[in-house]
């Protein structure tokens, strides 16, 4: 956790803004994964972040005994590289630790380099894997 958070750079909001919305529809992020969120009984929050004064990020945190839980992290994409994902993991570290939390975990695909590079250099490394399978349908 940084000793500060950038001022009026990032935000935790709960019920999720409009724009919030917006921003995880353009990343594939629909209604129904949204009104999970909204059926969670623990401890959450919404996260937005910004770049400059425009809103260019969000996620999910969610409070499970001493582990919060981030999902749905989203970056709009002309603004990827600019540190609004950073500024997303500030915030999530500093609302998880004012509610107790003493771990912080999520989830990525091993393919999403850019994200795993991020959560290598906050300190963050895997503890498990998982896969999907399908269906032989032949």
């Amino acid at each position: 956790r940084p000793a500060s958070l950038p001022r009026a750079q990032s935000y935790c909001i709960w019920e999720p803004l409009h724009i919030m919305r917006e921003i995880w529809a353009a990343g594939g992020i629909q209604e129904p994964r949204i009104a999970l969120m909204h059926r969670v009984q623990t401890p959450k929050t919404a996260l937005l972040a910004r770049s400059g004064d425009t809103p260019a990020g969000v996620g999910f945190l969610a409070l499970d005994g001493e582990i919060a839980m981030l999902h749905a992290v989203e970056v709009l994409p002309s603004y990827r590289r600019r540190g609004v994902a950073k500024k997303l993991m500030a915030q999530a570290a500093k609302w998880a630790e004012d509610h107790g939390a003493k771990y912080m975990a999520l989830m990525t695909t091993r393919d999403n380099q850019a994200a795993n590079r991020l959560y290598s250099s906050l300190g963050m490394r895997p503890v498990g894997h998982y896969h999907y399978r399908i269906k032989d349908t032949a």
